[in-house]
């Protein structure tokens, strides 16, 4: 047997045991009280097929699955598709040395050892397990930002049919029935469910705020909270609100341009170094020729 060959399937072995044994590693089931507590909470559909459940036990895994979730919440996916994402980036980074070792070897004739070509798409696959995670939390940050502008504004419209004369819930569920935003789209099926469910609406926004992570809906919530059990203004405390999130918001997106104009200094010194470069050689050429 051709010991490239050899190599890749032995990789490819010992990836998917790599794999399985994290997951088995890493199995953390939650306490009976937690069930207990979420029992009430809407979760997304499970796969119905054997190969779906398959496909995501052996992605969704690590000690991060409740992050995960978390962001692909935010991100409106499901976990399917983040499992199918994260196996075709594995396969990809695994495939490549074993491509690269075939091409050589039928090009070139270079003969490769095994258990090196079998290292190296280990080593992808862990690659690409790590990049797709990481991708994700990088486009989850990203929408958790915007969600966070989409909240000021949502605030703003529910304040205004507040001081109209509409009812809390009236003016929650009026300001985002139309909405066109990602996140006060995910905020409109938060009342919708709790509708359906008949619970209040400030509780199903709280328990969004802990699924997405938002701290900002969450103090939001325990504000409204707040201002409804001491008789305060419940519109005060949303125009508030979105005035400090407006506020946080613009702060931090100055922040974000002070720092990407302080990394462009690195390039442009660079470049500068470059042209004394080219600039000087020549002369100090000519100088020692002389």
């Amino acid at each position: 047997m051709n010991p490239l060959l050899t190599g890749a399937t032995l990789g490819t072995i010992c990836a998917g045991g790599a794999l399985i044994a994290a997951r088995g590693f890493a199995a953390n089931p939650a306490p009976l009280a937690e069930y207990i507590r979420q029992s009430d909470v809407a979760r997304p559909t499970r796969p119905g097929s054997r190969s779906d459940r398959v496909l995501e036990q052996l992605s969704i895994t690590g000690f991060d699955v409740r992050s995960i979730d978390a962001d692909l919440t935010i991100l409106a996916r499901s976990r399917r598709t983040f499992a199918i994402s994260r196996l075709g980036l594995c396969s990809a980074f695994a495939g490549l040395p074993v491509l690269a070792a075939i091409l050589t070897e039928l090009l070139a004739g270079m003969n490769w050892n095994p258990a090196l070509i079998g290292a190296a798409a280990i080593g992808g696959t862990a690659a690409g397990f790590l990049i797709s995670r990481a991708t994700l939390a990088s486009e989850a940050t990203s929408r958790r930002r915007a969600f966070i502008t989409e909240l000021a504004a949502y605030l703003d419209i529910v304040a205004q049919l507040l001081a109209g004369g509409a009812g809390v819930e009236d003016a929650l569920w009026r300001a985002a029935r139309n909405a066109r935003s990602p996140g006060v789209e995910l905020i409109r099926d938060c009342l919708a469910s709790a509708r359906t469910r008949r619970r209040s609406e400030w509780v199903a926004l709280g328990d969004l705020a802990t699924r997405i992570r938002v701290n900002e809906l969450g103090e939001l919530v325990t504000a409204v909270q707040l201002a409804g059990t001491s008789g305060a203004k419940v519109s005060a405390s949303l125009v508030a609100k979105a005035h400090s999130l407006r506020d946080r918001t613009g702060s931090q997106q100055l922040a974000d341009a002070q720092r990407a104009s302080e990394r462009m200094g690195g390039p442009l010194i660079a470049m500068l170094l470059a042209f004394l470069v080219l600039v000087i050689a020549p002369a100090l050429a000519a100088v020692m020729r002389i």
